[in-house]
């Protein structure tokens, strides 16, 4: 008997932070994972950084500004 499962993409944790360039204050963010997934899902454009400033989305080909000091320095 041959079992056939489907491969599943590894789950981020819950915590994990990625890099989005914004479009209004042309810095680098870190933002969570999971906020990031939700607003692409729920098309708003923008999402909440560690710093606290509101990223605007910058087209994925934008190349990286300056990083925020502020959102470096979270732990």
């Amino acid at each position: 008997m041959v079992i056939r499962t489907r491969p599943t993409a590894p789950r981020p944790a819950p915590d994990e932070r990625i890099k989005i360039m914004c479009s209004a204050d042309r810095r680098t963010h870190l933002v969570r994972d999971v906020e990031y997934g939700t607003a692409l899902a729920d098309r708003a454009g923008a999402c909440p950084a560690l710093c606290g400033h509101r990223v605007v989305f910058a087209a994925m080909i934008t190349p990286f500004g300056p990083c925020c000091r502020s959102c470096a320095a979270a732990p």
